[in-house]
């Protein structure tokens, strides 16, 4: 290599190596988070983000630093242990991470918020019965669940009243909440209380599979980066699925009924397909 190629290549390294350290800064942090909802098609979504080059997205998938009550025992929280999971950035024009759980957590979106008050959020809502369904296959597959589908939600509210509202990752709160996840307007309406409706974009999981183009663009007009990438969507997977009785179904439609309407009103969605 010529010296004049040895020196821009010094250069490139320094500079790509300031880039790598800027996570460290004080001033470093993350523009968008995906929030929710669990079973909701959080992980191929963030995928698809993680492959354009203006977003740089987090080494783990879900973080769950914003919900480790660890991490919120001092008045200071150490960010930087956070930020670590983002110590790849080279200076993408947007940074943010996904951790369904967020959405579910109460304490989340207050916590969010005085992180940056200017975080965008992605909530990617699915048909609240058929989220029910995978959270519960999810909990048989991982071997946390020994009842029947039908079992489970007669116990659900016992169990959480147990867990008195922890809501640690391996509690009963958060493995059980099969019902409990799926109304969605309330967990909605608690980051309303701390971010405006400007910074939220709200997806239906189904659309998400349906209109694959067009509901990537919105994303990327969203998050503000160029729209010319197009992830493939060959990513997005059915998940897992239990065949349940139809009593059993038309029972937990009835239960997510009112919901329904509520988030209706909330988003103007129309949601006639989620009654079925």
């Amino acid at each position: 290599m010529s010296k004049p190629e040895s020196v821009i290549g010094d250069k490139l390294k320094v500079l790509t190596d300031r880039a790598r350290l800027r996570w460290q800064e004080s001033s470093f942090k993350i523009d968008f988070v995906i929030a929710g909802t669990q079973k909701g098609g959080t992980t191929a979504l963030n995928e698809f983000l993680s492959k354009h080059s203006q977003i740089c997205t987090g080494l783990i998938k879900e973080a769950h630093f914003f919900d480790d009550e660890k991490c919120f025992n001092s008045s200071q929280p150490e960010y930087s242990r956070y930020h670590f999971n983002f110590r790849h950035y080279t200076d993408q024009k947007v940074v943010g991470e996904a951790t369904p759980a967020y959405m579910f957590n109460p304490k989340v979106a207050g916590r969010l918020f005085e992180y940056n008050s200017k975080l965008k959020l992605i909530f990617l809502l699915r048909h609240p019965v058929e989220r029910a369904i995978s959270h519960y296959s999810m909990m048989k597959r991982l071997g946390h669940e020994y009842l029947s589908f039908e079992s489970a939600l007669e116990v659900e509210k016992l169990r959480l009243a147990f867990a008195a509202n922890n809501y640690s990752p391996d509690s009963p709160t958060m493995l059980y909440s099969y019902t409990g996840r799926g109304f969605y307007s309330y967990q909605i309406e608690n980051f309303l209380e701390y971010f405006p409706r400007t910074q939220m974009l709200f997806i239906r999981s189904e659309e998400l599979r349906r209109y694959h183009a067009e509901i990537m663009l919105s994303v990327f007009d969203f998050l503000e980066v160029e729209a010319t990438f197009s992830p493939r969507s060959e990513l997005l997977h059915q998940g897992e699925g239990q065949l349940i009785q139809k009593r059993v179904r038309d029972s937990l439609l009835e239960v997510f009924s009112p919901e329904i309407d509520r988030l209706g009103e909330l988003t103007g969605w129309n949601l006639d397909d989620w009654r079925k």
